[in-house]
This record gives C-alpha cells, sequence and structure tokens, in this order.
C-alpha cells in the first residue's frame, strides 16, 4: 500500500500556511488538502466539468505554484466557468493563467480564490465522501478550513507499491521449472470465466478447456496461445486460452489486496491480452477493473497500457499519470519484454502499477458478487482491429501471478494471511 508520506502537521503546517494576503508564495508540491471539519481530501473529478469533492485520503497529490495557482495531474483548480458567485462549483482544468485559478492560502487554514474573494468551500458544510466543492462567502466555518499534509518536493514514491505489512498469500509460478504442468493448471485455476464458451464483444476466439496448444507449459512460463484452428473466421474461428481464479477476493472487514501478474503480452492485429477482475457468479456485476489491457486498434497498440473501471461505483482518479481517461503511453513497446502490472485494493479504492511506476488511483466501489482473477487473450473485438495471417500464432506470456493481503491484525514485523476466507 502506498505510503502517504502524512508527516508531522504541526511541523508542515507553520511552513504551508502561512500567506494571510495574496497568491500562495512559498510553491510546494505532493500535498494532501484536507478538510479540517471532514477529515477527507479534496480530490479532483474524472471530467473537467465536474465539481471536485472530498474524499477519503489516500495520495491525492496538489502542488502549489508561485503564481498561485493549486495544480495535480497537470490541470488547475478553477472556479468553473470565471465566475465569481456564491455556489460556483470548482473544478479543475487546463492551465491558462487567468484570476479563476488563482488561490490565496491563509495563515487561518482559508483558500480564497483571488478573482471571487471567497472561500473554497465544502457544500453545505457536509462532511460525508463525494460532497462536493465551491467557493462561498468566507465565514469561518470548519467546511471552509484545510490542511496541505505531507509537503516538500519529492515525486510519489518508485520501486512498487509498499508491501510492509502484507502477508503472501498466493504465489503462482509457472513453467515446468516449478513443477507446473497443463493438467495440474486445474488445482488453482478455471479456463473460463463467467461467458463460458460464448463469444462475446465480437470477438473472434473461443476459450478452450485446458489444452496444450492453448495453454502451453514452457520451463518457465505459461503462454496462452491463440490459433485460427478452428475455422479462423469471425465469431469463434479462434481457439485461445485464458485461466480464472478459483477463489474469489474482495477487500472488506479492513483487508487489502495486492495482486500483480508478471507477463510478456503479444503485438500483431487484432490481440487483446488481458489482466482483470470480474464477479465469479451471479448476482452479476456492472462492476469490472482492468489491471491492464494492451488494445489493438486504429488509435492504440502494444506501446499504450489502458486500466480501465467500469460500473456505476468508480468515482474520481485522486492520481493519474495517463494521457487520458484510461490510457498511459510510456514512450516503450510493452511487447518487447516482461512486464509487472500490479493493482492494489483497499475499500473504496484501486491504485494500478506499471513495474515501479504508479500510473492511476482511483476511488471505486465494488457492485455485485465477489470478483476473481482472469488472465486472458482475446482476438478481434467491437473496438479491436481484426487479425490477419501474421496474427498467428499469438502468445500471452505469463510467468507468475502473486496475491499478497494485509490483515487489520498484522504488523510489518509479522505479517498473517489468517483474514483471507476460504472459498473457490
Amino acid at each position: 500500500m502506498l505510503k502517504l508520506r502524512v508527516i508531522a502537521a504541526v511541523a508542515l503546517l507553520g511552513a504551508l500556511l502561512v500567506v494571510p494576503s495574496g497568491p500562495a508564495s512559498a510553491a510546494v508540491s505532493n500535498v494532501l488538502i484536507r478538510g479540517t471539519g471532514s477529515g477527507r481530501c479534496l480530490t479532483p473529478s474524472a471530467s473537467s466539468t465536474a465539481s471536485a469533492t472530498i474524499q477519503n485520503c489516500a495520495a491525492q497529490q496538489w502542488s502549489t505554484t508561485d503564481a498561485g495557482q493549486i495544480t495535480i495531474n497537470g490541470q488547475c483548480l478553477d472556479v468553473k466557468g470565471e465566475l465569481t458567485a456564491n455556489g460556483t462549483p470548482v473544478i479543475t482544468y487546463a492551465c491558462h493563467g487567468g484570476n479563476n485559478q488563482r488561490w490565496t492560502v491563509g495563515g487561518d487554514g482559508t483558500i480564497r480564490g483571488v478573482a471571487s474573494g471567497r472561500c473554497l468551500d465544502v457544500k453545505g458544510q457536509g462532511t460525508a465522501a463525494g460532497t462536493v466543492v465551491q467557493i462561498y462567502d468566507c465565514n469561518g466555518g470548519s467546511n471552509q478550513r484545510w490542511e496541505l499534509v505531507g509537503g516538500g518536493t519529492t515525486p510519489p514514491p518508485a520501486g512498487g507499491p509498499d508491501l510492509s505489512g502484507f502477508g503472501l498469500l498466493r504465489d503462482y509460478r509457472f513453467g515446468t521449472g516449478s513443477g507446473r504442468n497443463v493438467s495440474n493448471l486445474a488445482t488453482n485455476f478455471n479456463p473460463y470465466g463467467i461467458a463460458g464458451t460464448a463469444v462475446i464483444n465480437n470477438e473472434w476466439q473461443r476459450y478452450q478447456p485446458f489444452n496444450s496448444t492453448n495453454h502451453r507449459i514452457a520451463a518457465d512460463h505459461l503462454e496462452l496461445t491463440a490459433q485460427p484452428n478452428l475455422g479462423g473466421v469471425y465469431n469463434g474461428g479462434i481457439s485461445s486460452g485464458q485461466i480464472t481464479t478459483k477463489e474469489t477476493f474482495y477487500p472488506r472487514d479492513g483487508r487489502t489486496y495486492v495482486f500483480s501478474v508478471r507477463a510478456k503480452v503479444p503485438r500483431g492485429s487484432g490481440a487483446w491480452p488481458a489482466f482483470w477482475l470480474y464477479a465469479k457468479q451471479a448476482p452479476n456485476t456492472s462492476s469490472e477493473i482492468d489491471v491492464v489491457e494492451i488494445f489493438d486498434t486504429p488509435t492504440q497498440n502494444s506501446f499504450d497500457w489502458t486500466g480501465y473501471d467500469h460500473g456505476a461505483g468508480v468515482g474520481s482518479n485522486y492520481h493519474s499519470i495517463m494521457t487520458n481517461q484510461w490510457v498511459w503511453h510510456p514512450g516503450f513497446d510493452f511487447a518487447a519484454d516482461y512486464h509487472t502490472y500490479t493493482l492494489v485494493w483497499r475499500d473504496g479504492q484501486v491504485e494500478k502499477w506499471v513495474d515501479n511506476t504508479w500510473v492511476k488511483g482511483t476511488n471505486f466501489t465494488w457492485q455485485g458478487s465477489d470478483p476473481q482473477l482472469l488472465i486472458n487473450l482475446a482476438i478481434g473485438g467491437s473496438n479491436n482491429n481484426n487479425p490477419n495471417a501474421e496474427t498467428f500464432p499469438s502468445v500471452f506470456s505469463v510467468d507468475s501471478v502473486k496475491v499478497w493481503v494485509k490483515c487489520p491484525s498484522g504488523t510489518p514485523a509479522n505479517p498473517t494471511t489468517s483474514c483471507h476466507p476460504t472459498n473457490g
């Protein structure tokens, strides 16, 4: 779990919140902006037109500039429409230097808009997660007082998620060297998800029972392989491999899970490898967590990571380095080598990592039955390119699947996995 680096607030606030007039003077970076009344943190919306809100504090890394801007993910805290009236929503928007994007951080904990003179205000003195933020006449209320916590100029930590206090719950390694073969895949995995053998999303493949063609075990990894051996045409003409955990996982009762897959994705027209979480059984769900998908479309290929979250429970991003709502383009080819794709899931929040880079953090509430892990290789699909002769064989190489759990009773010195309920 990512360390929030919430340091002694008394020392920090003396340095960060002493600006009685004019724009913020000493620029700071990587701070939480925490409401005094709610204890929750200022959080941008995933949309540039929707109000910012207060949410559980995680790693909403804001920064200030010498010009009085307050920024996150390359955008500025903005009074919507350059309006100045009470109740005007506060959003995040592309920085343009306007006075509606300049703020004064006061020694009394207020954050005042330079253009309006009004205070950053949690609407209706609300304290619940999701309450919107606006500007309003300054009145001294606790819903208008804020703490900047964290401070400094250090970016979010590298080295991957902090696993202090986590116990390794599952360590699935593949390959003949680990003693695994096709027949014993069935000990922990199924070859099908909730869709079974049905063709969905206009995909070309049909998933197969465990077999040495679509689930090839090499010396040190599993190869999920797609072949055009069922006719090689649209709507089920391709055979392909998939593994889904027999177990389900959900971070209730104070548990936090970390799921990690080390894999090498294929490149090729129409290839669609994915690592994701979805409900194992009815009642079904609109919720879905995509830890990684690599599409091959007219606008995306193996240079683009996608990690989309689905369903009515998806909230705002509190951290993102993506180029749009769901795509990260780091400048290298994911198909050129193995990479580690990781999900940190605590109740109400998900974080996604690639190797040692934190890509995305999202407020998220799962809706539906508990999910299983799925790793699959689809071909084609509604948004994907169609395959061609050069696509095959398409191979998604999986080195390992690991699951950690942090129990409320565990400590960094003595982690335990006892809180995970036996199932599957």
